[in-house]
Parts: C-alpha cells; sequence; structure tokens
C-alpha cells in the first residue's frame, strides 16, 4: 500500500511541476509572438514608404526581414516578391512566388494572389 501511495505522490508532484512550467513558459512565447509581430508590421511599413518612396531596393530588404521576423506572414514574403517583380528581378520574384504557393494553403488570399 505504500509503495502506491508514493506513486500516487509522485505522479501528483510531477503534475504540478508540469503545470507550473506551463504558466511560466507560454506567456513568455506568447509575448514573443506578439514581439516578432510587432517587429514585422513595423518593418513591413518601412518598406511601405521605402516603396512609395521609389526606394525598392530597400523595399525589398525590408520586406524579407518583416517575413523573417514573423514567417508564418506569408503576406511579407509576397510583397517581397511584388517589388522584385516590379524592378524587373524576374528569377527572385519567382523564386519568392514559388516559396509562398508551397506554404500556403491553397485558398489562402496570398496564394490566389500569388498565382
Amino acid at each position: 500500500m505504500r509503495a502506491g501511495q508514493n506513486f500516487a505522490a509522485r505522479c501528483l508532484l510531477s503534475t504540478w511541476l508540469l503545470v507550473q512550467a506551463t504558466v511560466v513558459v507560454l506567456p513568455a512565447q506568447v509575448a514573443w509572438a506578439v514581439d516578432k509581430s510587432k517587429a514585422a508590421a513595423s518593418l513591413g511599413e518601412q518598406a511601405r514608404i521605402a516603396f512609395e518612396a521609389g526606394q525598392l531596393e530597400q523595399a525589398i530588404r525590408l520586406h524579407h526581414e518583416a517575413y523573417r521576423a514573423d514567417p508564418k506572414q506569408l503576406a511579407w514574403l509576397y510583397n517581397a516578391a511584388r517589388v522584385e517583380h516590379t524592378c524587373g528581378k524576374w528569377d527572385e520574384a519567382e523564386k519568392h512566388y514559388r516559396e509562398v504557393l508551397a506554404a500556403a494553403q491553397p485558398d489562402e488570399p496570398v496564394a490566389v494572389q500569388a498565382r
């Protein structure tokens, strides 16, 4: 009987420790994801401003930086490809359009645009 109680106590302690670790780690991960998203949005805004100012190379670089900051947002890569296309960088644009198509769900707006 004592061995069974010991086992139950160890399981309870392990569960409690796991819950405590989750409570600490998950908010940190969420905060990190929000920071990445905000950084990418800031870079994307800078890219838009650069594009409107005719600084196309800078716009491409900033869109790629935004994508590296938040790779789940395929719109940053798509935007980089659009500017590359505008600049006549056909090979780079095609490569990035294909990356968008490979990573996106077929019905995602960014995939529809990349086709």
